[in-house]
C-alpha cells in the first residue's frame, strides 16, 4: 500500500484494499523499472549490440522480460491516466494533480498539440508516482531497521512522543513539536540513501553517498546518530540532490517519512525477530555496490518480520480522547466521522495543487463563506467549493459561459494589436540610503478625537534611478509579506525605484488618513534634479473617547489544542506548547501592563487558568494574596462542544499546575459546568449572561479591570455581533487573536445593559489576510 497515498494525490484514485487491481497495476511496473536500470543485472548494458540479437537467441531471455515489462509501463501510464479522465468527463472526479493539469494545459488553448500535450501530463503524472512509490519504501525500511539496532534511540523518540502529544496519534502538525523525530528523518536520509546508483563514476559528478559520509561533516558516518542534527550548523545530507536537478519530491518525501516514523514509534516497540532459543537475530545494513532505485535491509528476516518487531503501544487510534473514556478504551470510528476525515484529507491535497486565487468564479463574502459567482452557490470551505467546481451543474456553466463568449468574439471587431513595450531589465544596486522623522503636531487632531496627530516623514536618495523612473510607495499588511512571521501589531511601507532594491519599513498597524482627502497631511514629492523621493503620511487618531472612568480588559487565552486540530470533542481544552509560549511572549512584551489591573477575573477553564499564570505573572502574584484573582464561572465559552465544558472543581484542585496556588474554587457550584439553566448555550442565556457579566464589571469598584476568558463570551459581552451590519466590525470580532488583548469602557454609568465600548482595538488592516476563527465560523454565517 506504499503507493496509496500518491494514487491520491497524482490521480485522485483512494485505495480501498490491500489487493486493489490499479495498485497492483502500478508497483508491478515499478518493480520491472528498478531492476532494468541495475547496470549489472544484463550484460548488455556493457555490450550495446546484444539488443540486435533476435528474442529466440540463446541468452537472450533478458528481451522477454523487457518486453514484459515495456507493457507493465504503458499499463502503468494508461490505466489510472484513463481512469482519471472518465471520472472528470462524468463529473465525479476528486481533485488532483492530474485533473488540474488537464484543466490547465491540455483543455485550454495551447501552442502543442493536443496529442502532445496529452502525452506530456500522462509521463509527468507516471512519473511522479513511479518515482515516490519505491524510494518511500525503502526509506521505511531503513527507518524500521535502524529501531530495531538500535533500541536506545527509540526509547529517546517514544519519550519525547509521549511528552510532546500524549495519547493521541502524532499528526503532519506536530513536526516542529517533535524535533527528535526530525533529526531521526535526517539520519534515516543520511545514513542509507535509497538511490546509490552503481555506475561508473565521471569526473565532475557529485558523489551523494561519499559527501553524506564525509567524516569532517558527519564525525563517525558509520554509526546511526540522530543527535548530531540537533546541532543547527550540522547540513542536511544531499538526500535530493542539487540545484535544478534536484528531487521536485523531496517535502513529500521528508513528510511522509516523519508520519510513518512517529506514527510507528507511537504504536510498535520495534525489535529484532528472535530465534528458536529466544535470542535476537543479529541485523546487518550493509548495501551492495550494484543496488539501484531501492535496496532491501539485507537479511530476508530483518525486512519482512514486521510482526516480530511490535507490539501495540496504543490500541485506539479514533476516540481514544473522547469525553469520559479511559485510555486504550475507545472505539473505532463510524462512517460519518471517517467520511469527513476523508473530505478535509481530500482538501489538503487539492489546495497543494490548484491555487483558488486565480479562479476567476470564486467570492469570499464579508462572512468567510465561498461564492461561485458562475453558479450562485455557497460554500462553507474551500473543500466544499472544489467539490462543486467538479460537479455536473459547474462543468455545464463552464461550457455554456465559453459558448457565449464565443459567440459574442464573433461579433466584435479584433482591435488592433497593443504594440509591443520591451520589458526594462536592470540589475539591482542594493538599498538606496534614506532617513525617517517621525511627525507629531498637536494642531492636527482629528475633531472628534483625543491626543495629537502622529506620523511619519520619509526621505530616499536615489542618484543612480534610471531615467524615467519614477518611485513608488505603498502599504503592506503583515499576511501580505513573505519575509517575516505576521505580527498583527505591525504593518509595512515598500518603496520601489528600479535599480535599487525595494526597501520595507516596518510601522504600527494604526489607519492611516486618506490621501484624498487630507492632501496636507499625507503627501508625496519627488525632486528630479537632487533625485530625492519625499512624503509623509499620517496616522488617523482615535474618535472613540472614553465615556467613563473604568477600563476593563478582556485577554484571550492563548491557543489551545481545539484551535490546532479543529477536535472539539476534548473535554476542557489546555494550552498547546505554542500557546504557552504566546503567553510568556505577551508577559515579556508587556513588562508595564503587569501593575494595570486591579483585579483578574478569569474564566475556570484550564487554558484560561493556564493563559492567567503564564502571560500576568507579576500581576498574579501581586494580586492573589489580596484576594483579587477571582474565579468567574459566568465568563465560561458559550458554546456546548466538550471543548468548551469545564472540568469538575474536583479535577481542577488536584491538577498540578493550579494545586497549592492559592485560588478560592467555591464560586464553581456543581452546575457550572452542565451547560444548562443559565450557562445553556442559547440565545437568550448568552444574552442575560452577557448583560450579568458587564453589570458585575461595572459595579465592581476597581477602575483597571483584567477579564480573562474566550472569544464566545468576549463577543456576547461586546455585543456588536448581533446588532452591527458593518463587516469590518463583524470580522474584526470575529477574528479574535491568541492572547490579544482589547480594551474597553461603559457607555454610561446607568443604563440597565451596561453597554460597553471599545477604546482599543486592531485596526481594519489587521483583519486583510488573517485566518477566520473556524471555532466561530458557523456562528459568523448565522
Amino acid at each position: 500500500m506504499a503507493g496509496s497515498t500518491l494514487l491520491m494525490v497524482v490521480y485522485g484514485y483512494e485505495v480501498t484494499s490491500a489487493n486493489d487491481s490499479l495498485v497492483k497495476v502500478v508497483e508491478d511496473a515499478v518493480e520491472g523499472f528498478s531492476q532494468a536500470v541495475i547496470v549489472s543485472n544484463y550484460f548488455v548494458n556493457t555490450a550495446p549490440w546484444l539488443q540486435y540479437l533476435p528474442e529466440w537467441f540463446p541468452g537472450a531471455t533478458w528481451k522477454a522480460k523487457a518486453n514484459a515489462w515495456r507493457h507493465q509501463k504503458d499499463l502503468m501510464l494508461e490505466v489510472p491516466y484513463e481512469w482519471t479522465k472518465k471520472r472528470m468527463a462524468a463529473g465525479t472526479a476528486v481533485p488532483s494533480m492530474l485533473s488540474f493539469w488537464l484543466n490547465r494545459y491540455v483543455y485550454q488553448e495551447s501552442a502543442l498539440g493536443l496529442a502532445e500535450m496529452e502525452d506530456r501530463v500522462r509521463w509527468a503524472a507516471g512519473t511522479i508516482f513511479s518515482a515516490g512509490t519505491d524510494t518511500s519504501v525503502a526509506s521505511t525500511r531503513v527507518f524500521i531497521m535502524a529501531m530495531a539496532m538500535h533500541p536506545e534511540i527509540q526509547a529517546k523518540a517514544q519519550a519525547e512522543i509521549d511528552a510532546v502529544i500524549g495519547a493521541r496519534l502524532p499528526e503532519i502538525a506536530d513536526q516542529s513539536s517533535l524535533p527528535y523525530i526530525q533529526c531521526i528523518v535526517k539520519e534515516v536520509f543520511r545514513w542509507r540513501m535509497v538511490l546509490p546508483l552503481g555506475m561508473l563514476t565521471r569526473f565532475g559528478l557529485f558523489m551523494l553517498r561519499a559527501i553524506s559520509n564525509d567524516p569532517a561533516v558527519y564525525p563517525e558516518p558509520h554509526r546511526f546518530d540522530p543527535d548530531r542534527f540537533l546541532d543547527p550548523s550540522v547540513p542536511d545530507a544531499p538526500t535530493f540532490g542539487y540545484g535544478r536537478r534536484s528531487c521536485p519530491g523531496s517535502h513529500h518525501a521528508e513528510a511522509s517519512l516523519f508520519i510513518i516514523a512517529a506514527g510507528l514509534l507511537a504504536m510498535f516497540d520495534i525489535r529484532p525477530e528472535e530465534d528458536r532459543d529466544g535470542n535476537p537475530i543479529p541485523l546487518k545494513a550493509e548495501m551492495g555496490l550494484n543496488e539501484a532505485v531501492s535496496h532491501d535491509l539485507g537479511p530476508a528476516d530483518a525486512s519482512h518480520q514486521s510482526r516480530g518487531w511490535g507490539r501495540f503501544r496504543q490500541t485506539t487510534m479514533d476516540y481514544q480522547n473522547r469525553v469520559g473514556s479511559k485510555f486504550g478504551g475507545g472505539g473505532v470510528a463510524g462512517a460519518s466521522e471517517a467520511n469527513v476525515d476523508r473530505r478535509e484529507r481530500l482538501r489538503k491535497l487539492a489546495l497543494e495543487t490548484i491555487d483558488l486565487a486565480k479562479d476567476p468564479y470564486i467570492l469570499r463574502n464579508h462572512l468567510g463563506s465561498l461564492e461561485c459567482r458562475l453558479c450562485l452557490t455557497l460554500h462553507t470551505n474551500e473543500g466544499s467549493y472544489l467539490a462543486h467546481t467538479q460537479g455536473k451543474k459547474h462543468q455545464t456553466n463552464l461550457a455554456r459561459r465559453a459558448a457565449r463568449d464565443a459567440k459574442d468574439t464573433q461579433l466584435i471587431t479584433a482591435p488592433a494589436p497593443a504594440a509591443s513595450v520591451p520589458r526594462k531589465m536592470f540589475i539591482k544596486i542594493g538599498r538606496p540610503g534614506y532617513r525617517v522623522t517621525k511627525v507629531r503636531d498637536p494642531l492636527m487632531a482629528s475633531a472628534g478625537g483625543g491626543g495629537a496627530k502622529e506620523g511619519m516623514m520619509v526621505q530616499v536618495h536615489l542618484p543612480q534611478i534610471k531615467e524615467d523612473v519614477i518611485p513608488r510607495r505603498r502599504f503592506m499588511s503583515a499576511w501580505e509579506q513573505k519575509k517575516e512571521q505576521p505580527n498583527r501589531a505591525y504593518q509595512y511601507l515598500i518603496v520601489a525605484a528600479e535599480p535599487y532594491e525595494s526597501i520595507a519599513f516596518r510601522i504600527p498597524a494604526r489607519e492611516i488618513e486618506d490621501l484624498e482627502e487630507n492632501p496636507d497631511w499625507n503627501w508625496s514629492h519627488w525632486d528630479a534634479d537632487t533625485k530625492q523621493y519625499s512624503f509623509q503620511f499620517m496616522f488617523k487618531t482615535s474618535s472613540l473617547a472614553p465615556m467613563t472612568s473604568k477600563r476593563v480588559y478582556l485577554l484571550r487565552h492563548g491557543q489551545a489544542e481545539h484551535n490546532v486540530a479543529d477536535d472539539y470533542s476534548i473535554l476542557d481544552a489546555i494550552l498547546t506548547p505554542a500557546g504557552r509560549q504566546q503567553c510568556i511572549d505577551f508577559a515579556q512584551a508587556n513588562p508595564d501592563f503587569q501593575n494595570v489591573p486591579q483585579v483578574i477575573l478569569t474564566s475556570a477553564f484550564r487554558r484560561t487558568l493556564s493563559t492567567t499564570l503564564l502571560a500576568m505573572p507579576q500581576a498574579f502574584e501581586r494580586l492573589m494574596p489580596r484576594g483579587k484573582v477571582i474565579l468567574l464561572p459566568q465568563l465560561q465559552e458559550t458554546h456546548a462542544h466538550p471543548c468548551d465544558t469545564g472540568s469538575d472543581r474536583e479535577v481542577l484542585e488536584q491538577t498540578e499546575e493550579f494545586k497549592d496556588r492559592g485560588f478560592d474554587w467555591s464560586p464553581l457550584t456543581e452546575d457550572w459546568n452542565k451547560n444548562q439553566g443559565f450557562y445553556a448555550p442559547t440565545p437568550e442565556a448568552l444574552t442575560a449572561r452577557a448583560r450579568w457579566v458587564r453589570r458585575f464589571v461595572r459595579d465592581r469598584p476597581e477602575t483597571e479591570i483584567l477579564l480573562v476568558g474566550h472569544g464566545g463570551i468576549f463577543r456576547e459581552i461586546d455585543g456588536r455581533m448581533t446588532r452591527s451590519v458593518d463587516p469590518a466590525v463583524i470580522g474584526s470580532l470575529a477574528r479574535w487573536g491568541n492572547v490579544e488583548c482589547r480594551v474597553y469602557t461603559f457607555e454610561s454609568e446607568d443604563d440597565e445593559d451596561a453597554v460597553m465600548v471599545p477604546i482599543l482595538e486592531p485596526p481594519l488592516i489587521q483583519s486583510i489576510g488573517k485566518p477566520l476563527d473556524p471555532h466561530v465560523e458557523l456562528e459568523v454565517e448565522a
